[in-house]
């Protein structure tokens, strides 16, 4: 449930900030999906999103918004998932404003990847990329005289 609740706030919040960009009201249409693993199987709890650059106003207008800076999204990010966490008593005032005095505040938006609407074989590949299991049947190994399970990366 926290994590279906922090993917609506990033949702809402790429909507006001499109709205703010565009300076009306737009619809927008995204992916977000949770994921609580990085390489090597550890813990890094992040999310990814597919988001059109833009959306429809009022009078069914696409109005294109491309995202080029994403510093103040990001921060703006940072200071509600700190908003959301304090507001459900999982953390205090305190460790809200130690968080926010952290210089790498662990918080990032990378837009580098951009997906044209015709590039079906990269939309595909994206999607399987963010919906993709923890580990992939490809990587483990079973080696039965020690009775152990491997797991095998690029990394050995």
């Amino acid at each position: 449930m926290l994590f279906a609740e922090i993917s609506k706030l990033i949702f809402r919040m790429i909507q006001s900030f499109y709205a703010e960009s565009a300076g009306r009201k737009i619809q927008i249409a995204s992916v977000i999906a949770y994921q609580s693993f990085g390489d090597m199987n550890r813990a890094s709890p992040h999310y990814h999103g597919i988001i059109v650059e833009g959306g429809f106003d009022e009078n069914s207008n696409f109005v294109y918004l491309p995202v080029s800076d994403t510093k103040n999204m990001t921060e703006l990010f940072r200071r509600l998932v700190i908003k959301f966490f304090k507001d459900r008593k999982l953390t205090n005032d305190k460790f809200g404003r130690n968080l926010l005095a952290w210089k790498n505040s662990g918080f990032s938006i990378d837009n580098s990847i951009k997906i044209s609407a015709n590039d079906d074989k990269v939309k595909e590949a994206v999607a399987q990329y963010i919906s993709r299991p923890p580990v992939s049947l490809k990587q483990l190994m079973y080696e039965q005289f020690r009775r152990k399970v491997l797991l095998h990366t690029r990394y050995n």
